[in-house]
């Protein structure tokens, strides 16, 4: 695979930034990390390592790269268990260095850039190792000690360097990690490797350009030296390659060392697929058909491809390629090819790799020619006729390496078998399909031993099924065949597997006779638990070692995981790969393998029967000549390491998952809601086929084991039909009739067995007297009849028969083509949507939209309870299932309960205990035009189930899914058990919804949840409306794409008054062990998710449909940044005059002294409206101050970016006091009426008016949704005045500035009703007494507020995404609190308690900057700060944690006690243009 380094792009809204299309997932209890020893040591003094880190667990040490030989000799740097960043290095047991932060590092909601800068020679002791963090340095630690000048550390010593692990113990990293760069021999700052994005102010990833010229150095090469590397780690290299050129690569170990399909290099699957490789088409990838005609043109004969005269054709190397010529006109052309134009007719010879051309002669049924493009093949090839000179022009075959298309090695594929899924299914048959691989090749015999059958439980690794071994007499095997015969010559045996358990070797293939003599090849895995792999050959049959046996073993095989295996000989190598990684080698190899004629080839076992595997197989391949590997290869998975979650984010305007429109076409599901459905067309005489030639075809995917159904009927109210398909069983059968009394044409002729959730292509085409059945394009069956088929008079029927015998599943493009034989001779399935073809009566099935649309029908279709879905067998890019790289939601262990267990990058879970629940990291915001998701569309996630039964009667029993809002206790209820809680609980036979603390309905469920199933969820958070699908069917009938029969409504109506958010989560409703897996997006989905509108009538917005869970499709901050907004300041007094920046103009200020608590220290407010001279006091009742300086106060005045002191005073400047400065941006100050920064001239002219009161001034954001109003009372209760904002206010603030006043503060954050409270007074909040406002209008009551002749100014706010949020949550006193969700990194967060006294308390980034939060300030006193822990915060990149365990009416976490906050934002998650914010 070439080296792909990610480049900066840059968009005419947005400033560039590197585009990582992805990261790696470091799973901790997997043991995952990389290692390299150097071969030599270089610059020990001077490097830097910089890279971008996602944590995904909490409690636990995340060792990101360290080196050393034990605990007193290292370097490691690591967020340790405590949750604190330490760089610590050692040198004989004596420490050179520890860094040690005073900030935690525990926000798992977003990524972190860290750079390790080291310079030893450097003179100051701080300047030798700098830590930047999102391009900061960190300059407080709470240990910091530096090396001595000149000290050589560890680090580039020729010694293990590791990534992910501590080198001499098991401490390991749980993680997701991408960009890594080591630079030897430089000292660089954070700035090489990101930069501050000046429209968001959110630090951005940038490509390392190894040269200094950009940063204001001196010109000149800085590269990588000698001992640097790059891994990119986002999939386009194999993990653990180095990029930087140095060739310092590291090996794996653990790690699922896996890519999603568009992105491997290596195993990718032998069927073609979609849905990122979950779904089978159950045709090999690469296959393909051509129509070969000919025709006098007028200047001779010549050959029509596909209908197209001498055209050209374009395919990829590996596949192979049947030119179809049964055409009666293809008589006496023999068709071939040449390197040559007109082959030898032009003086070419044929070219004859990988080509077969059967022995049927051209123009009659069953000739072709078929070709398997080799590896080696030309670049252009040509197609001539033996016979006749010119027939094909200058058409050519121009050839591609894409492993996308075809596997490369293909032509030299011997055995290829599958193993996709089948649950339960005896009769299932394993097929070897090599010869649809490989052309020249044979199929083999592949038969059956023992008590095996395919199984999901584990899920496979493609195909979402895959072939169970038992372990105790469970097995396949193949006939002898010289196939496996390698003799001296390259060979290559791969496949994947998966073990239950393991007390003995497990066997995957090979041909190997224990006790005997007939030994020729083996890999095995070891007898010990998660042992190594094993790769064995014999040169001469025996067990002598090592002149004749020789034995590759390494790695770890990892237990119910799915892995790799490569077993290679190259030459005179022999190489062994386990998950893409070389593990084990041997070189200078001769002679030959003993070449078994007596012995089968067996899988899952060995030949004498022993070491039998328990567990999975899947994909097992063999190549006879070629060495397939040679080097590291990134397998593709469909549940890979490498993932779309990125620190990049996306750049502005690009969709943030796939259209609607970019689907080839949809199906119908068929869901048997309320054991009933229907789908039929009145009869016609099209349907009448008579004794002549038809095609009736369509492509299936059944969702369970189907008995006793019917796909297809039509019969006249009986049983009889003259083409009917009947699943018996999970097998597809045929029955016809010519006599409506018997099955006297067919009875129960079989096209095979359709496997559960893969797409089968079947076909009936009567040509003449040949009535034959195709399966995946395999003629499988022929009926030889003369008979006319009954004339039926009933409904033509799919999916059921006569109102019963209902099928579960899916059925796409169902054609019926009267007169015509479409298929009379193997072929390669469809592609593409089927096309009305001449003679085309019926084709339906196809629309994505409505189940009643046909491309052509007789008669109209009537329908009910079956629905359109966006499945089809066409789609097989990994992007109509996998979201783009962004920022993605994970569980979130900050908000998970004690007995649950996260891994795998926090979407594997695991629980021990009932009433358990975890949340998600991203939360999906809802409650009333504040959240306006009407950009955004929907969301779709799914859960994959395994379960461990807690009874030993069900595997799943007490697995609940679902949403749940932050106010549920994760400790001690499950989803749908809290009071804002909506759950779909199992047990053994049904599933149950749980709304809000009561039990429902049991649904209706067509299929039983099994462990290994995969439940679907798709949610619109502002509708309400919420699905459950099981295994690509919708409960209840149901279907997100119509929006019909809703499961769960979590919000009543459009327009709730209770903002909030609603995370996806999952629970245990009883006792016992579950566990299982999550998938928001950032891997392949296993169903397509609804890509169609909601309701175009009613919601015609809601065209996007459905998307994945990140920053991307999280609502659009309404500020790209945030700060530019809203500012905090932290400044030191001098007693002289000094300015202060925001980096904006205020027009609201907030001043206080945070280290005094003199009484003159109140606090002082200012503001535009009323004018910065004149200041208020929050923490008292008095009229403004209009000469603040002759109380000794000092005087400010406002600037462009902030403000500056004129007169000092001990208010606002006491020498060597500290102060923080609060300002808000709201419309600007230009005038009196300012509106978005333009003075409007007047209330009307910025729709003031219209109210009883009409204000005297005003200063109004309309995008912030920021209004300041000033006005004079009239002292009637329930006047009105306009409050200048586009919907209700969320929180408002009023104050009488000429006369002495409480300050009032109303807010709708409980329940929707109007609170109030007084600011100055720590008093609960009570019911305002007022009208409630409404969208124009404020009501004003009371003499505070409206006092008569009172001049006074009020403050109002909305909710707005990534700028301000309030809403409420309940305390409960533990370290680990309720988790809010605000969708930005707080900036400040005001606290009251709302049930209970206790003032209100302010927290932000300033006064205490970094985690945990501790200190706090009380608006309603002159206190200075406080830092007693009864107000404790945690502040995320997507919200905060309340962790104070203070049982204090003055804290904000008693339990328990309801309290309201008020938070502005910092940096929102996703910003306007795209990228996503930075952790905390």
């Amino acid at each position: 695979m070439g080296v792909i380094i990610p480049q900066v792009v840059t968009e005419s809204r947005a400033s560039g930034a590197q585009v990582v299309e992805g990261s790696t997932r470091f799973d901790s209890a997997n043991q995952d990390y990389l290692t390299r020893t150097p071969a030599s040591t270089s610059d020990r003094k001077k490097w830097t390592v910089s890279f971008w880190t996602k944590l995904s667990l909490t409690d636990n040490s995340h060792m990101f790269f360290t080196t050393g030989t034990n605990a007193s000799n290292r370097v490691q740097f690591e967020v340790d268990s405590s949750q604190f960043l330490n760089f610590e290095c050692k040198d004989g047991g004596s420490t050179q260095c520890q860094l040690y932060s005073m900030r935690l590092f525990n926000d798992l909601s977003s990524w972190y850039h860290m750079v390790v800068s080291v310079d030893t020679s450097q003179a100051t002791a701080a300047n030798r190792v700098k830590i930047y963090v999102n391009g900061e340095q960190i300059t407080e630690y709470s240990t910091e000690t530096y090396p001595s000048q000149n000290a050589e550390l560890e680090w580039n010593l020729a010694q293990e360097q590791n990534i992910g692990k501590r080198t001499y113990s098991s401490t390991y990293l749980d993680a997701y990690m991408s960009q890594i760069y080591s630079i030897d021999g430089q000292q660089l700052d954070a700035s090489y490797f990101g930069f501050t994005d000046e429209l968001t102010n959110s630090w951005r990833p940038k490509k390392y350009e190894n040269t200094t010229a950009s940063h204001g150095d001196s010109a000149g090469v800085v590269g990588f030296g000698t001992g640097g590397f790059y891994l990119p780690f986002d999939g386009s290299a194999p993990i653990g390659k180095d990029e930087s050129g140095q060739g310092n690569n590291f090996t794996p170990t653990n790690l699922r060392c896996s890519a999603t399909i568009d992105k491997a290099n290596g195993a990718l699957p032998i069927y073609r697929t979609t849905s990122g490789g979950n779904r089978s088409c159950e045709n090999v990838l690469g296959r393909a058909g051509v129509a070969v005609t000919v025709y006098d043109d007028g200047g001779g004969n010549k050959f029509y491809l596909d209908g197209v005269k001498t055209g050209s054709l374009s395919f990829a190397r590996g596949q192979t390629v049947t030119f179809n010529l049964g055409d009666s006109t293809n008589s006496g052309h023999p068709f071939r090819f040449s390197a040559t134009e007109n082959g030898t007719h032009g003086g070419g010879s044929e070219y004859t790799d990988g080509r077969v051309t059967g022995a049927i002669s051209p123009g009659t049924v069953g000739a072709a020619t078929t070709i398997t493009f080799p590896h080696t093949a030309p670049n252009t090839l040509y197609y001539y006729c033996t016979a006749h000179s010119g027939m094909g022009g200058s058409g050519t075959i121009g050839l591609s390496t894409d492993l996308t298309k075809a596997d490369l090695y293909a032509w030299k594929n011997v055995l290829a078998v599958p193993m996709t899924g089948m649950k339960n299914i005896s009769g299932g048959s394993v097929p070897d399909v090599s010869s649809l691989v490989n052309c020249v090749s044979q199929d083999k015999n592949t038969s059956r031993s023992g008590a095996q059958y395919m199984n999901k439980q584990e899920g496979g690794n493609y195909y979402s099924g895959a072939h169970s071994f038992n372990g105790s007499n469970s097995g396949l095997h193949c006939n002898n065949n010289s196939d496996f015969s390698f003799g001296s010559g390259d060979f290559t045996v791969e496949g994947w597997f998966n073990i239950n358990q393991q007390s003995s070797q497990n066997g995957l293939v090979g041909v190997w006779a224990y006790g005997s003599s007939r030994r020729s090849f083996l890999v095995q895995t070891d007898n010990s638990s998660e042992g190594p792999l094993d790769f064995i050959v014999s040169k001469d049959g025996s067990n002598t070692q090592p002149a004749q046996m020789t034995f590759l073993s390494g790695g770890k095989c990892r237990l119910n995981r799915w892995n790799h295996f490569a077993g290679v000989r190259d030459g005179s190598t022999l190489r062994l790969f386990l998950n893409g990684t070389q593990v084990d080698s041997e070189t200078g190899y001769s002679g030959s393998l003993y070449d078994n004629t007596d012995d089968s080839l067996w899988m899952g076992t060995v030949n004498d029967g022993t070491d039998y595997l328990n567990g999975y197989l899947q994909d097992i391949r063999i190549y006879k000549g070629v060495a397939k590997y040679t080097e590291n290869f990134l397998p593709g998975s469909t549940d890979p390491a490498v993932v779309a979650d990125s620190p990049s984010g996306r750049a502005f305007g690009t969709r943030p998952s796939p259209s609607v429109d970019t689907q080839s076409c949809g199906c119908v599901s068929f869901n048997k809601f309320s054991n009933y459905h229907r789908f039929d067309i009145a009869d016609s005489a099209d349907f009448n086929y008579g004794s002549g030639d038809f095609t009736l075809e369509c492509w299936v995917m059944p969702a369970k084991v189907n008995n006793n159904v019917l796909l297809h009927a039509h019969t006249s109210g009986g049983n009889y039909g003259p083409c009917n398909l009947f699943f018996d069983s999970g097998q597809l059968v045929l029955y016809s009739s010519s006599n409506n009394s018997s099955f006297d044409v067919a009875s129960g002729t079989s096209f095979g067995y359709p496997p559960v959730g893969c797409w089968s292509h079947v076909a009936v085409s009567r040509s003449g007297t040949a009535m034959r059945l195709f399966f995946n394009g395999k003629n499988v069956n022929t009926v030889t009849t003369s008979a006319t088929l009954m004339d039926a008079s009933g409904n033509f029927e799919i999916g059921y028969r006569l109102d019963a015998d209902w099928f579960v599943g899916h059925v796409c493009d169902f054609r019926v083509v009267k007169g015509t034989a479409v298929y009379k001779q193997d072929f390669a399935p469809p592609t593409k949507p089927l096309e009305a073809i001449e003679n085309t009566v019926l084709l339906c099935c196809q629309n994505k939209y409505n189940v009643n649309q046909a491309v052509v029908t007789p008669n109209a279709i009537t329908s009910d309870n079956c629905r359109p879905h966006p499945y089809n067998p066409y789609d097989t890019e990994v992007s109509v299932v996998q979201g783009p790289p962004a920022n993605y939601a994970i569980f979130n262990d900050n908000d998970c309960g004690n007995n649950i267990t996260l891994s795998n990058g926090g979407l594997n879970y695991s629980l021990t205990a009932q009433q358990m629940l975890v949340r998600t990291t991203m939360g999906l915001l809802y409650g009333g035009s504040p959240y306006d998701f009407k950009d955004k569309g929907c969301f779709y996630w799914e859960y994959t189930q395994y379960g461990e039964a807690p009874s030993g009667s069900y595997p799943v029993g007490g697995f609940t899914p679902g949403v749940v809002d932050e106010s549920a206790a994760k400790d001690t209820d499950y989803i749908g058990e809290s009071t804002y809680g909506y759950g779909l609980f199992f047990d053994s036979s049904s599933a149950t919804p749980y709304n809000n603390n009561s039990g429902g309905t049991a649904l209706s469920a067509p299929i039983n949840m099994e462990a290994g199933d995969t439940i679907m969820c798709a949610y619109n958070p502002d509708r309400g409306l919420l699905w459950y699908g099981i295994n690509g069917i919708w409960y209840n009938g149901g279907s997100p794409d119509t929006s019909t029969n809703v499961t769960q409504e979590p919000t009543n109506v459009y327009g709730s008054v209770r903002p909030g958010a609603f995370f996806p989560g999952v629970g245990g409703g009883i006792a016992g062990a579950m566990r299982g897996t999550v998938n928001f997006g950032q891997k392949p989905f296993k169903y397509n998710p609804a890509r169609s509108p909601l309701n175009l009538t009613v919601f015609p917005s809601f065209f996007h449909g459905y998307g994945v869970l990140n920053s991307t499709n999280t609502p659009t901050s309404v500020i790209a940044n945030p700060s530019s907004v809203v500012g905090i300041a932290s400044y030191t007094g001098n007693n002289s005059t000094q300015s202060i920046s925001f980096g904006f103009k205020p027009d609201l200020l907030w001043l206080k002294n945070t280290s005094s608590t003199s009484p003159e220290m109140a606090w002082r407010n200012y503001d535009s409206v009323r004018g910065f001279s004149n200041a208020l006091y929050s923490n008292t009742t008095d009229a403004e101050d209009a000469n603040p300086d002759s109380q000794g106060d000092g005087e400010i005045g406002v600037t462009g970016d902030g403000f500056r002191i004129v007169t000092s005073g001990d208010g606002i400047n006491k020498n060597a006091n500290q102060y923080t400065a609060w300002a808000w941006k709201a419309g600007g100050s230009n005038g009196t009426f300012n509106v978005d920064g333009v003075d409007v001239g007047s209330a009307a002219a910025a729709g003031l008016t219209g109210g009883d009161i009409t204000p005297t001034a005003c200063s109004i954001n309309t995008e912030l949704q920021f209004a300041i109003i000033k006005y004079t009372g009239n002292g009637n209760n329930n006047n009105t005045m306009k409050h200048g904002l586009d919907d209700i206010p969320d929180y408002a603030q009023f104050k009488a500035f000429s006369t002495a006043s409480s300050w009032v503060n109303y807010t709708r954050a409980r329940d929707g009703s109007l609170d109030y409270w007084m600011m100055n007074t720590s008093n609960a909040t009570a019911d305002s007494g007022a009208t409630a406002p409404t969208s124009s209008l404020w009501y004003m009551y009371g003499n505070d507020v409206n006092g008569n002749g009172n001049n006074c100014v009020a403050y109002f706010w909305r909710n707005r995404p990534g700028y301000f949020q309030t809403g409420t949550y309940t305390g409960d006193e533990t370290s680990e609190g309720p988790y809010i969700y605000t969708g930005f990194r707080p900036a400040m967060v005001w606290f009251k308690c709302t049930t209970d006294t206790g003032g209100l308390a302010i927290q932000d980034n300033q006064i205490n900057p970094y985690n945990p939060n501790g200190a706090y300030i009380w608006p309603s006193a002159s206190n200075a700060t406080e830092t007693g822990g009864a107000v404790k915060t945690m502040f995320y990149g997507d919200g905060f944690q309340v962790i104070s365990t203070s049982n204090s009416s003055a804290g904000n976490n008693k339990s328990p006690v309801l309290y309201t906050y008020f938070a502005w934002s910092a940096e929102a998650l996703n910003n306007s243009y795209g990228s996503s914010g930075n952790a905390n």
